[in-house]
């Protein structure tokens, strides 16, 4: 994914399956990247740069799966 933010919802997601290396940080020039491990989480809150991000696979389907919450819910994202 893109690096970018979100000025009006904080996010939080959780690893379900594999991992997430990806940039999080203030500042959108901070190239620092951190990685999240199956069954961890992390938090975006609102203004925060996020993303480009890398999914790495697990070792049984070589898949990532992350369940991402926002708070508010964003109206995008709602089924309809």
């Amino acid at each position: 994914s893109y690096l970018h933010k979100h000025d009006d919802h904080e996010q939080l997601g959780i690893v379900v399956r594999g991992r997430l290396d990806f940039r999080i940080d203030d500042d959108a020039d901070n190239e620092t990247r951190k990685v999240v491990d199956e069954f961890q989480a992390y938090l975006a809150p609102r203004g925060v740069w996020h993303g480009d991000s890398v999914f790495v696979g697990d070792d049984e389907y070589d898949e990532c799966w992350i369940l991402d919450v926002f708070s508010p819910p964003r109206d995008d994202l709602r089924a309809g």
